[in-house]
């Protein structure tokens, strides 16, 4: 009767559709933010994305991509540092060297 409940649990459905899991790790920090139109205080945490099984496949960035007028930004919120790139660089890629410099 286990074998029979298990097979049919939502946890083994969950596990068979390759459900992934966000799990909040460490804390970064808390900033007041406009959020619908009230000040708020918005926190910001580092998260792992996981399996059902509790494999990482992935972490979420605290940095923010986005394209503002003609410049690609990397934005980090928590401390609104940004690397902006303009348009007439945006064909440049980042390469590993064998030695295992990026460049």
């Amino acid at each position: 009767m286990e074998a029979w409940l298990y097979q049919h649990s939502l946890e083994k459905r969950l596990i068979d559709s390759n459900v992934l899991k966000v799990q909040s790790k460490d804390y970064l920090e808390t900033t007041r933010e406009i959020v619908n139109g009230e000040i708020e205080n918005v926190n910001y945490y580092c998260s792992t994305i996981t399996s059902q099984t509790g494999e990482t496949v992935g972490h979420f960035s605290p940095v923010v991509h986005l394209w503002q007028g003609n410049e690609l930004r990397a934005t980090n919120r928590v401390t609104n540092d940004y690397l902006g790139i303009p348009a007439d660089y945006h064909f440049l890629k980042v390469t590993q060297r064998a030695a295992g410099k990026v460049r």
